[in-house]
């Protein structure tokens, strides 16, 4: 499963009726995290032929610790919004997700899948 939709799958676990994924880290911090907008933005600079491409990558953590750690950072809109969490609330959703990365069994490396947007567009 990619990396962030397990993010959202547990906060939808943890806090019942939060916005979706989009909504709520939009609400905190706008981005370009789908490829219409990003394909927006490359034409209102000009470009044209503006093309965009989904890439999927593996994403291989040490630990669960180096899994979380960004999602405290506040540098995407996803982090942006984990770091809006009450305390409390940040500890369950990085319990629930510990656990949906690694089940009941020990801290160990593992990966998981995650996308990223390329986008190209010509210079007139």
């Amino acid at each position: 499963m990619p990396m962030l939709s397990l993010f959202w799958e547990a906060v939808q676990e943890v806090i019942p009726g939060e916005r979706t994924r989009r909504e709520a880290a939009r609400r905190v911090r706008p981005g370009y995290s789908d490829e219409g907008a990003l394909a927006r933005l490359w034409e209102q600079a000009g470009l044209d032929r503006v093309e965009t491409a989904g890439l999927e990558i593996a994403l291989d953590f040490a630990s669960f610790d180096d899994y979380w750690s960004p999602f405290l950072g506040g540098a995407t809109p996803t982090s942006s919004y984990a770091a809006t969490l009450a305390d409390d609330v940040r500890q369950r959703l990085a319990a629930r997700l510990r656990e949906k990365v690694l089940g009941d069994g020990p801290d160990r490396p593992f990966s998981l899948s995650a996308r990223a947007w390329a986008v190209r567009g010509i210079v007139p």
